[in-house]
């Protein structure tokens, strides 16, 4: 089949397309023949010249005239003769129809010459003045590029890139202007002029006008647009103001106003742009009566509560998909996984049938594992909730699936249910597995600065779902090399074993400290938020380099120590997200230590909470949050030195340096209270963000008796870093102390990378 055959049929479908879609469509009779008439009749070439009377065969000689009804056959004829007449000069015949309303059409023949194109120059003019800073990534985005053929289709389409691309970096007049110079008869040159005609447009006010059902303040939180602040500059961006509408209409339609009308419009005045919803919101859809038929397993009134639904009220499409996808889950739960249920509404009575056909219950009657070649089945039954023998539950499908991706060691899970009888099947547990073997070198901040490590790992270990780690660390404070095994599912329970064995060389403000360690730490996720835990640990301790000021008062040979005790553990995580999408979160966490050394008992505790919440997010992404810290410590008098609480550094309060602060003079202290709250705002996306922060610490004794404050405050530069090999938060900034103390050691300057628990070494 020839090409023009093949363009004959598409452009019969098109043609046909363009009948349907019109709205004198509906009702006609489809069989009648197309009626278009041809309105314009042009030939160009690709640098847009009429060369219709220049050609050998031209428009004195094509059948298709202007006046006359489009034929199909004599268009598609039409186009063969003036690439077969005209290809001495001529390499391609493109057509263009263009439907002018819905009675006629312009046509139009392109004759293409093959053209190299020699430059693709691009001049940003702002003010009248040429700049020559164009983006870097702007050329990325052309379809134009030197060393290849000229193609006018890809012309326009550039001019619409560009456009775009500089509106929507807040240049909203932005206008491009295209000049084309022929070099040689088959070398052109092509030059596009960006007149941005103003500087960056930003939001300055936006306004809802008509909407009686909806605040405004609600309305703006749809929307992606936002005004501009004092810390945020919200640029107008056109496209994004019609995508709003939509966003504002899909809402309205969602809680029932199906015929909602939203008019935009905007006013710019020099650098600031002010928007405007007219909103018309009509009748809003309303249910009186709900009949329920089909349902055995719940009762009319248990479908009713289940829903929340309370008569009358409000119905929408979005109430009605939520309704039926909530039965679905409330019977799949009960095992009935293939109950089929249907609502029906009916606008004129202003009421809605809900028909259930509920099936029959389903039971597992067999189990089967598909994709693992190295994670044992007894690992993977371990980590779901589903077992053979019992009745299917879709809830616990979706918990499993959650349960084996979060193992991290696999990449892709799907679990299905298929039926083997009208009330039997099978699961199938189909997984591609990650690898879990990994050197991974890393970054991190350790007390007053930054750390280099390099661990060996292997995250599923002989595939039982266990895990073991060699790790080292490099840094100013401290220099750690360890091994840590971890088993999720002690003996296939929900206990899990950690096991961590280290040696440390710790150098701090007033002695450097050799510790070797083991930890043992059995624990038990209790509900989705609460974990708790209970284990032992052993240190073998030797201290040396102690500064002048406590040489006098300890002695050396009474430093090596051994220290034992219990571990008791407890953490409380929470995570939330508004309608917005904006999250909330935070850790509280206990470690409770009682301890004994070869002198005496004594007891630590560390009680540590904190949240962050999202305050808005702008339209890049980047998100305003506010962030909260506390931190409380306690060692008891009997607690030896190197055991004692540290204050100063990144854990506890910057701008002091680490393990310099202490109660009267002590060497550590007793008890502590370390404090931090951070405010943090976009500057680029959700890459670059500026911090302001206050830390606080104030050193105690055994008594609690704490009234030696000190408070810092600062302002960063934070970063979040990920690029393949590097994928990490880093933040530096400047300290400014508003409480100290003479002698304290100060230092201007932080760096931190990556997140720091301040309970990890306390």
């Amino acid at each position: 089949m020839s090409k023009f055959n093949i363009l004959k049929k598409f452009l019969i479908l098109m043609l046909g397309t363009y009948l349907l879609c019109t709205p004198t469509s509906f009702g006609q009779d489809t069989t009648t023949e197309l009626q278009l008439k041809i309105e314009q009749l042009l030939i160009h070439n690709d640098l847009g010249e009429d060369v219709a009377e220049k050609l050998i065969f031209g428009i004195n000689d094509i059948e298709s005239r202007e006046g006359e009804n489009l034929d199909i056959e004599k268009i598609t004829n039409d186009l063969e003769k003036l690439k077969e007449e005209n290809d001495d000069l001529y390499e391609n015949v493109e057509l263009e129809v263009l439907p002018l309303n819905e009675a006629s059409v312009s046509i139009k023949f392109e004759m293409q010459k093959k053209r190299l194109i020699k430059r693709v120059i691009i001049r940003v003019f702002d003010n009248q003045n040429l700049e020559n800073d164009i983006e870097s990534d702007l050329r990325s985005k052309l379809s134009l590029r030197r060393g290849a053929f000229f193609k006018s289709k890809q012309m326009l389409e550039d001019l619409n890139t560009i456009s775009e691309f500089y509106k929507s970096k807040g240049h909203a007049l932005t206008k491009v202007a295209k000049k084309l110079k022929l070099d040689k008869e088959d070398e052109i040159s092509i030059f596009f002029d960006i007149y941005l005609n103003s500087e960056q447009i930003k939001i300055n006010d936006i306004n809802f006008d008509g909407n009686n059902t909806f605040t405004s303040r609600q309305l703006r939180e749809l929307i992606s647009s936002k005004e501009s602040h004092l810390f945020s500059k919200n640029l107008f961006i056109e496209s994004t103001f019609l995508e709003d509408v939509e966003r504002v209409k899909r809402h309205y339609m969602e809680q029932g106003f199906i015929n909602i009308e939203v008019t935009p419009s905007f006013k710019i005045e020099k650098t600031k742009a002010n928007l405007l919803f007219t909103i018309k919101e009509n009748d809003q859809l309303k249910l009186d009566q709900l009949s329920i038929s089909g349902n055995e397993v719940f009762s009319n009134e248990e479908i009713l509560k289940t829903l929340n639904i309370k008569l009358p009220s409000v119905f929408s499409i979005k109430k009605q998909r939520e309704a039926i996808q909530k039965l679905r889950e409330v019977y799949g739960e009960k095992g009935y996984v293939f109950a089929h249920i249907t609502m029906n509404y009916d606008q004129n009575k202003r009421s809605a049938s809900l028909n259930i056909e509920e099936g029959v219950v389903q039971k597992i009657i067999k189990m089967e594992i598909i994709g693992n070649t190295k994670t044992t089945p007894e690992t993977i039954y371990e980590l779901i909730s589903i077992y053979n023998g019992e009745i299917v539950n879709t809830n616990k499908i979706n918990e499993s699936i959650l349960a084996l991706y979060k193992s991290g060691f696999f990449r892709d899970v799907k679990i299905d249910y298929t039926p083997m009888t009208k009330s039997a099947g099978k699961i199938i547990i189909q997984v591609q597995e990650e690898s879990t073997q990994t050197i991974q070198f890393s970054l991190g901040s350790v007390y007053g600065g930054a750390g280099f490590g390099v661990s060996l790992s292997d995250g599923n270990l002989f595939g039982t779902g266990s895990s073991l780690a060699l790790t080292t660390m490099i840094s100013k404070e401290i220099n750690r090399i360890g091994l840590v095994y971890n088993d999720q599912h002690l003996f296939g329970s929900n206990i899990s074993l950690n096991i961590a064995a280290n040696h440390d060389t710790e150098r701090s403000f007033h002695y450097n400290e050799n510790k070797s360690a083991i930890r043992i730490l059995f624990e038990k996720q209790l509900t989705k938020n609460i974990k708790v835990g209970l284990g032992t640990r052993l240190e073998y301790i030797s201290v040396n380099s102690l500064s002048q000021q406590y040489a006098s008062d300890i002695n050396l040979s009474d430093t090596k120590d051994v220290v034992s005790g219990l571990i008791g553990s407890f953490a409380y995580r929470f995570e939330d997200a508004n309608d917005k999408g904006l999250k909330t979160n935070g850790t509280i966490s206990i470690h409770l230590l009682p301890s004994f050394n070869k002198q005496d008992l004594f007891f630590k505790s560390i009680v540590n909470a904190q949240t962050s919440r999202e305050l808005y997010r702008n339209q890049d992404g980047g998100a305003h949050r506010i962030s909260g810290r506390i931190t409380l410590g306690y060692a008891s008098e009997q607690t030896p030195f190197y055991e004692r609480l540290q204050g100063g550094g990144n854990g506890t309060i910057r701008g002091f340096e680490y393990g310099s602060i202490s109660k009267d003079g002590q060497l550590g202290s007793n008890s502590m209270i370390s404090a931090n709250l951070t405010y943090s705002m976009p500057i680029y996306k959700d890459v670059f963000s500026g911090v302001l922060f206050l830390d606080a610490f104030t050193p105690g004794d055994s008594s609690l008796a704490m009234d030696d404050f000190r408070l810092v405050g600062g302002l960063g530069l934070r970063a979040k870093m990920d690029a393949g090999f590097v994928s990490e938060t880093f933040e530096a900034g400047l300290t400014i102390p508003l409480l100290s103390k003479d002698g304290d050691i100060t230092k201007p300057f932080y760096f931190i990378i990556g997140e720091y628990d301040p309970a990890y070494n306390l």
